[in-house]
């Protein structure tokens, strides 16, 4: 985190302050110092009594100084705690975009794939909506459109129809690897 910086002015006011006390402060015991070697002169009385004055009015103005420096302390809280929430939305923004666009490159891998392995698959035209041109007309109430639809107008499909197209691909590969007729690659039949 980084330091809080206190303004040049509330700084030297704070400085002049301190010195004006411990000016204030040497004053008044010097003053009761000799006031204990003569403590019926009422000069020194009235002198102490003014360096008394003179600490408690540099003390009220601390005080103002305080508040003052408490101000510039909370603005600041203020600015830290606003930069904290703005760098944390922009770190869920960052975040969210790469995810969605990593969704997105899954999406279109798993499309393609899913496109290009079950695309010869009978059983695809059974599982998809019509994809009639007609059957793309935009609806007129929302509720007129079922989920496997609505995913159909974006070129997507529900889980089920996924894993469904995923179990007949597996069942395609292990009919073709079990029939002794189908060659695999480059190996040779031994007849």
């Amino acid at each position: 985190m980084s330091e809080m910086e206190i303004t040049k002015e509330l700084k030297c006011d704070i400085e002049l302050n301190q010195n004006q006390l411990k000016n204030a402060i040497h004053n008044h015991q010097d003053c009761l110092a000799k006031l204990k070697e003569s403590p019926y002169n009422l000069d020194l009385r009235r002198e102490v009594a003014k360096a008394e004055e003179e600490i408690i009015f540099i003390g009220l103005e601390q005080k103002n100084l305080l508040e003052r420096l408490r101000d510039e302390y909370k603005a600041y809280q203020k600015t830290l705690k606003t930069n904290i929430i703005k760098n944390g939305i922009e770190e869920r923004r960052f975040n969210l975009t790469n995810a969605l666009n990593r969704a997105r490159k899954q999406n279109i891998s798993i499309t393609r794939s899913a496109s290009a392995t079950s695309l010869s698959d009978d059983s695809y035209d059974n599982l998809s909506v019509n994809s009639s041109p007609e059957h793309f007309s935009n609806p007129v109430e929302p509720h007129d459109v079922s989920q496997p639809e609505f995913l159909t107008y974006f070129g997507l499909a529900t889980h089920d129809v996924y894993r469904e197209m995923q179990n007949k691909r597996a069942e395609r590969k292990r009919r073709s690897t079990a029939n002794p007729h189908f060659l695999y690659g480059n190996k040779e039949t031994e007849a």
